[in-house]
């Protein structure tokens, strides 16, 4: 069974689909969820919604966790998505994120990720 992001708000509800989640995003009290065609928003604090999550996403920042799955490349403290968007890192974050990218490709048996 897929596995979603439930994303409610006053004027909607919706899932976002794991697989298309680009990453996920805290901006003072706004969290958001980027897709490769839409930006969903909410009063939400970033810890809400680890619990839906799986191994695809890595917290590389306290207010950034991003989806392994849509990364191709990651070079030059950026990490450049399947879609074209790019997000620079600091050297230390993007040290940490690197190598736990590297892990994530390495390793052959990627049980939670869905391919659909």
């Amino acid at each position: 069974m897929e596995r979603f992001l439930p994303f409610v708000t006053r004027t909607q509800c919706c899932k976002i689909w794991l697989r298309d989640i680009l990453y996920i995003r805290q901006d003072g009290r706004m969290l958001y969820a980027v897709t490769e065609s839409e930006i969903f928003g909410r009063y939400d604090k970033i810890k809400s919604v680890e619990k839906y999550l799986d191994r695809r996403f890595y917290p590389c920042m306290k207010s950034l966790i991003i989806n392994f799955q849509q990364v191709s490349i990651m070079k030059d403290q950026t990490i450049f998505f399947k879609n074209g968007e790019i997000i620079p890192l600091g050297r230390q974050n993007y040290v940490h994120t690197k190598q736990a990218f590297a892990l994530y490709i390495k390793n052959p048996c990627n049980s939670n990720d869905s391919v659909v």
